[in-house]
């Protein structure tokens, strides 16, 4: 049978246990409340503006209207017609940076431009040539 040390530890250990009980509350956990964070609300983002595509026309040597165009890559197609003593189309897309897009007697072709958007023009060098220029997203 204990002793009388035993009954006492064992009384002493009931009385830490009920005070430590009661500190917490009847369930046995805290109940103090957690504030967290509110998200920030979040605006939706409006949808991109739709590109049509850019035809410019003339004729001989001229700089274009300026136009806008997004970030994205351009299919940039020409024709022309030469006058009665030939004729070539030297062509640039003039932004930030000037690039040269053709620079060449066939008088119907395309190449590429990638656009990192902002608004251009066109400078283009073609004496003697009536030309039609379209740009289209592909």
């Amino acid at each position: 049978m204990p002793g009388k040390c035993y009954e006492v530890a064992v009384r002493r250990l009931f009385v830490v246990l009920a005070v430590g009980l009661a500190a917490c509350g009847s369930t046995g956990g805290s109940q103090t409340p957690v504030n967290l964070p509110v998200a920030a609300s979040v605006s939706p983002t409006p949808p991109a503006k739709a590109f049509t595509e850019v035809t410019l026309t003339g004729q001989g040597s001229r700089v274009t209207d300026q136009f806008e165009l997004p970030t994205g890559n351009y299919k940039v197609t020409w024709s022309g017609t030469v006058g009665q003593y030939g004729g070539n189309i030297i062509a640039y897309m003039v932004g930030n940076e000037k690039t040269l897009l053709m620079a060449t007697t066939d008088m119907s072709g395309s190449t590429l431009f990638q656009s990192g958007g902002g608004f251009f023009f066109i400078q283009i060098d073609a004496t003697g040539v009536t030309w039609k220029i379209i740009i289209d997203a592909i």
